[in-house]
């Protein structure tokens, strides 16, 4: 192999690593994004769960009327 193979070669090598680090990247922060969505979908179960709980106590304090 001559000169201009190796570094066409250590090019294309570099390339295929910065792609790799990018989307190493986009995975890290989709994940993170992820955790953050379901996090939220955590927090507002518990609130619909809360709020449930709280019509029918006022729909059993109504019906007592």
């Amino acid at each position: 192999m001559n000169l201009v193979t190796y570094t066409v070669f250590f090019h294309r090598l570099r390339q295929t690593d910065v792609k790799a680090g990018h989307f190493e990247r986009k995975v890290q922060a989709l994940e993170s994004e992820r955790d953050q969505w379901e996090s939220k979908y955590e927090e507002m179960s518990k609130k619909y769960t809360q709020v449930q709980k709280e019509l029918e106590d006022f729909q059993n304090e109504i019906g007592n009327i």
